[in-house]
């Protein structure tokens, strides 16, 4: 699941992690990344590019850099992301905004209008 950002927690007879939040990428251009830190995620902008039914996001930099490098958009790549508490991502998933798709390890967004109501994006590069 998303990149987790939380603190280890340690005890004689207990250890373990507790996830506070979690970061999620999506790579694309310049132009759609600074598009979607100040106007959150589009469909119809997307659709433009060839997508639109789905948000793809990743919780790991490296794939989104890629996915950046071959953005349908053909300039310069740039990643965006954005960080949700885990409760809040569990709200999403469990009202069907957001969905963990297991064979390609990543995150959609379905619901583009109640994501961006939630989420805040911000340029990673």
């Amino acid at each position: 699941m998303g990149r987790p950002v939380g603190v280890r927690v340690a005890h004689p007879n207990l250890h373990f992690y507790v996830v506070l939040h979690m970061e999620f990428f999506h790579g694309s251009d310049v132009d759609s990344v600074e598009s979607i830190v100040a106007f959150g995620i589009d469909p119809i902008a997307a659709a433009a590019l060839g997508g639109g039914d789905v948000f793809w996001m990743t919780e790991d930099l490296p794939t989104a850099r890629i996915f950046a490098l071959v953005n349908p958009a053909g300039g310069p790549p740039a990643v965006v992301g954005t960080q949700l508490p885990q409760k809040v991502v569990d709200s999403l998933v469990t009202r069907g905004v957001m969905r963990f798709d297991a064979p390609t390890g990543t995150w959609q967004v379905v619901d583009w209008g109640e994501f961006n109501n939630t989420a805040r994006f911000y340029r990673v590069e």
